[in-house]
């Protein structure tokens, strides 16, 4: 379905927020050369940018914008070791909201 839809004129980009990274990597694989790839989930970041992907739909930035930032910034550059300190914040706050819940994601942002 992809593949065909890229041939649409007005199709100029897609997110992908399945958690598979393999299903991602053969998307982007398959279209990065026609159009952009976004990572919907910002913890497949670097994943998928080493694969051409060009942005993050980002949903945590609400949380921690600061760090999805300067995550971006590293990855879009390909500097993927400075990335991880942010890669980690980022994980670990996907965490708590897993564990905990929203009413923790909301006191951290006060």
């Amino acid at each position: 379905m992809l593949n065909d839809l890229v041939d649409h004129p007005n199709f100029v980009a897609f997110k992908d927020s399945t958690k598979d990274l393999y299903q991602m990597s053969e998307s982007i694989y398959a279209v990065r050369d026609r159009v952009a790839c976004f990572a919907g989930l910002e913890p497949y970041g670097g994943g998928c940018f080493s694969r051409g992907a060009v942005g993050i739909v980002s949903t945590i930035s609400n949380i921690c914008a600061p760090d999805v930032v300067a995550y971006y910034h590293h990855l879009s550059s390909g500097r993927f070791e400075k990335a991880a300190h942010h890669e980690e914040v980022i994980d670990r706050l996907y965490h708590l909201l897993a564990n905990r819940g929203l009413p923790i994601m909301y006191s951290l942002k006060r």
